[in-house]
């Protein structure tokens, strides 16, 4: 049979659509959860299931979501209390300025709202907690897991900022991973950094003051395995029967009651915030005397802050903030999740330890463009934090001028820079696998 010139062109441009739209591509999706009254949604969830990745919005209602797909894909809108929005990633790059609205559902939150009497109705706090770590310990990933994330690290020196780095990159747990110890298995891997000139005089009384042979500052891993420590030692682990604990108070948070569990162990001191009826944990605040700290190469008291989001009923570190004060230096350490990847991340052995020597010497390396599709805001004290260490020139040109370097020049050579892009290739890809 032969077909008319305009029936083959129309054939071909559509085959020719259809191939472009079945393609897979690398998209950063930013956008913004409202309900119906325009208040923004904090913590609710957007994941593409077909992909295995998700993430959550922050306190503003906005989020962003790194993810390779094709444009027929669908991301899912939920949050407990609103009725389920899906739409395909197409249609939400044509919504304007990615808003998205999710609507009440009138009839779950009747269920969420009566349903809840008062703690001291029901049972006591401890018992309370006991059911809040039973479902925490039950919902934690029995895989290795792997997100996209950002770190951000701020040290000040006699009320002068004398580090500022930040990077986007990949944090990534290796659970089963053997032959490695507990606290090991979750680590920050940097990828594209922002790193200012560190204080010259302040890293060289650092190192004579503590006896250090090495530069190791940026401190990226430490909240992560400040993370482990919480559930190897802390009050989520099987520890949490030496605790004391009292209610604080109860508050609704977005139609959902949520209490404050206090907690204390010695120095160990805190609270928890648990929707009273999922019992899921919406952060974690605590003081401990047990922070790792690469400047001091010691453990050091610190107050940490960690919130929580839930994929498929498991449960993912989402933000972390520590911060400490110690002979006169003030630090602060930041890791938040941009994309989650909750289905299994799998690595052998010989790739993560490999990838494992570039996070213990990060290569250095800045790409402006990646940081502009996120759009993440400036630091708070940008202004403040230039004047201390780019006063001569700008903080961009220090960043430039430090990317192509490595943290330890003695380490530098081109093999590494070679070794460093390739693991960092094969980290990228495995993430955007959809198993």
């Amino acid at each position: 049979m032969l077909l008319k010139k305009s029936s083959l062109i129309f054939t071909l441009f559509t085959v020719l659509t259809y191939s472009l739209q079945a393609q897979n591509v690398d998209y950063t999706l930013r956008g913004r959860i409202l309900d119906q009254g325009q208040t923004p949604l904090e913590s609710a969830t957007i994941i593409c299931n077909n992909k295995g990745i998700g993430t959550t919005t922050d306190k503003n209602g906005f989020f962003n979501l790194s993810l390779r797909a094709t444009s027929e894909d669908v991301l899912s809108f939920s949050f407990l209390g609103y009725k389920e929005k899906k739409i395909n990633v197409q249609s939400f790059l044509n919504l304007p300025n990615g808003i998205i609205y999710l609507e009440e559902d009138i009839t779950m939150l009747d269920e969420i709202v009566i349903g809840n009497k008062d703690l001291d109705d029901e049972i006591s706090p401890r018992e309370f907690f006991k059911k809040v770590y039973k479902s925490f310990n039950n919902s934690l990933p029995k895989y290795n897991y792997v997100s996209k994330a950002y770190y951000k690290e701020k040290i000040k020196y006699n009320g002068k900022h004398v580090l500022f780095a930040q990077s986007l990159g990949y944090a990534i747990n290796m659970g089963s991973l053997q032959g490695a110890s507990y606290l090991t298995k979750y680590k920050f891997f940097y990828k594209n950094t922002k790193l200012a000139n560190v204080d010259t005089l302040w890293k060289e009384d650092i190192k004579k003051k503590y006896n250090l042979e090495y530069d190791s500052w940026l401190n990226g891993t430490a909240n992560l395995n400040q993370f482990l420590r919480l559930l190897n030692s802390g009050v989520l682990s099987k520890n949490w029967k030496k605790f004391d604990f009292e209610l604080d108070s109860s508050y609704y948070k977005n139609n959902q009651k949520v209490h404050r569990i206090r907690f204390k162990r010695g120095e160990f001191t805190g609270y928890v915030d648990c929707f009273a009826k999922t019992l899921k944990i919406l952060e974690i605040n605590y003081e401990t005397p047990d922070f790792p700290t690469n400047p001091f190469n010691k453990h050091i008291k610190a107050n940490v802050s960690i919130s929580f989001h839930y994929f498929n009923d498991n449960v993912f570190l989402s933000n972390m903030t520590s911060s400490y004060n110690f002979e006169n230096t003030y630090h602060v350490n930041t890791l938040k999740v941009i994309s989650q990847k909750f289905s299994e991340f799998k690595m052998t052995s010989d790739e993560y330890w490999g990838a494992n020597t570039i996070a213990r010497n990060p290569y250095i390396f800045y790409s402006p463009n990646k940081w502009q599709k996120l759009g993440i805001e400036n630091d708070s004290e940008i202004k403040v934090i230039k004047r201390d260490l780019a006063p001569n020139t700008t903080l961009e040109a220090q960043y430039l001028n430090n990317s192509g370097k490595w943290f330890y020049p003695s380490d530098s050579n081109s093999s590494y820079k070679k070794q460093f892009l390739k693991k960092m290739e094969q980290v990228e890809d495995k993430f955007y696998l959809n198993k």
